[in-house]
């Protein structure tokens, strides 16, 4: 009993060094001395080092890394690529341990191993490290390539393969064909690419492809260069049989407002510079919605969303294209991120300066989150019957201060302030509550002399007809 008492304590003391190599450098010079490898495999067998919800994850999510063992175990290590030291370590008698990575940056993606050591061990003994996992923390995946198989020349009739090539294995991928809303075909993928057959006498048309993770939460990546298939031949970017070349870029907005509350409905506006154009509107990678013109004539068309909820939220964009063969597009109009309210704690919005300010001059207004704030956030100036935010700023512990110089009657109004999620999922506040600016000086007493004249001629006048009528 004191034996095993001491060489409990033994290992409990043992010094960190011996820890901190073996994992990395101890396997090989071990194997090395003993001259068995085999036998020490056998002995002490590899773990498996895993990422939940996975691999590849926006900043800002919770990422557990879980190493289990083969067997009972008493302590885990974690390990990253070009550090000696364990990054983390768990006393746990069971196969399994956890490592938790809250709110996950960009700085901590990286290659990961795990390792394990069993009490009835000697000192400094662990196991073989897990294989490699390699984390990756971003809000966007490298753009993916389309090309065609299996060359750039199609015969009429003949079919053809696109292969949608990203940079990562085991992704799903989506290929679209522009004037159809929904993705054309839907592969998952263990290799780094995927395979979409087409047959010949419906290839003709203009593609793009893009991949994402495979559970969510999702991350995505741009859409491909499109990929223009005719009945002669293929080409990238290929323009406009007519000689025109590609359309012109469009523009998107929102009515009301590009803040909105939950349950409530929003019409984005995509329009462009020429007639004669269809339309699509997408969010982030994904297509949500085609649309043609009533006329010919016009150059916008109304997309609307009702019901808003979290998971209307994010970042929109619009393109136009020009049916034929082969198809025409535009390049992608302003993002246009889309926030609905509600799904944090309200702020407070306070003016530095009184609610009256003189024409020309200066008020700041401080935008003031709660203590359970999480960053990163970005805090937005709402002014009422302004259809998107006045100012953005990255808020400076829990305050955003938002400076009005120079100011005209035209700021005089109600002003409110929100604050939201820099990343996916976008959730944003309740809006403050709201706070009246009134600007006074030389234009508006002109406009508050035009009103009182207005009602004196008015009063005069009435006096005439009701005396000398």
């Amino acid at each position: 009993m004191a034996l095993a008492l001491a060489l409990q304590l033994l290992i409990l003391c043992e010094p960190p060094s011996p820890l901190c190599l073996g994992p990395w450098l101890g396997w090989e010079q071990r194997e090395k001395r003993d001259g068995d490898p085999d036998t020490l495999q056998a002995s002490y067998p590899k773990p498996w080092l895993e990422a939940q919800p996975a691999a590849v994850v926006a900043p800002g999510v919770n990422v557990t890394l879980r190493c289990r063992a083969p067997q009972p175990a008493w302590r885990f290590a974690l390990f990253r690529a070009g550090e000696a030291a364990p990054l983390l370590l768990r006393d746990v008698s069971t196969e399994l341990a956890e490592f938790f990575l809250e709110e996950a940056t960009p700085a901590q993606g990286g290659s990961y191993r795990c390792c394990y050591r069993r009490l009835d061990w000697g000192p400094g003994v662990w196991s073989q490290p897990s294989d490699v996992l390699e984390l990756l923390v971003t809000d966007l995946l490298p753009r993916p390539s389309l090309v065609a198989l299996p060359g750039p020349v199609v015969a009429p009739g003949a079919n053809v393969s696109l292969r949608c090539t990203g940079r990562l294995p085991g992704m799903s991928f989506a290929l679209y064909r522009v004037g159809v809303t929904l993705p054309l075909q839907y592969r998952h993928s263990a290799q780094r690419w995927a395979d979409f057959p087409l047959p010949g006498a419906r290839a003709p048309g203009t593609y793009s492809c893009y991949y994402h993770t495979p559970s969510a939460p999702y991350v995505l990546s741009p859409r491909s260069e499109s990929l223009v298939i005719s009945s002669e031949g293929l080409c990238l970017g290929q323009r406009d049989a007519s000689g025109d070349g590609p359309l012109p870029k469009p523009t998107l907005s929102a009515w009301p407002s590009s803040v909105v509350p939950t349950k409530s409905n929003v019409t984005l506006r995509c329009s462009s510079p020429i007639p004669g154009v269809d339309f699509v509107l997408r969010k982030g990678s994904a297509t949500l919605d085609t649309r043609l013109p009533r006329d010919a004539a016009e150059t916008t068309v109304e997309f609307h969303l009702t019901e808003l909820g979290p998971r209307s939220a994010g970042w929109y964009t619009c393109e136009c294209f020009r049916r034929g063969s082969p198809y025409v597009t535009s390049q992608a109009s302003n993002v246009l991120l889309l926030l609905v309210t509600g799904y944090l704690p309200r702020p407070s919005l306070q003016a530095h300066q009184a609610g009256v300010v003189t024409a020309g001059g200066e008020v700041t207004l401080q935008c003031q989150m709660p203590n359970t704030a999480v960053a990163p956030l970005v805090s937005a100036l709402l002014k009422a019957g302004t259809p998107s935010p006045v100012q953005l700023h990255r808020p400076v512990g829990r305050e955003a201060d938002f400076s009005l110089r120079d100011v005209t009657v035209r700021d005089t109004g109600t002003y409110s302030c929100i604050y939201y999620q820099a990343r996916p999922p976008f959730w944003a506040s309740d809006p403050s509550p709201s706070l009246d600016i009134l600007v006074t000086g030389e234009a508006l007493r002109d406009l508050e002399d035009s009103i009182v004249l207005g009602e004196f001629l008015s009063l005069f006048c009435h006096f005439l007809v009701c005396h000398f009528s």
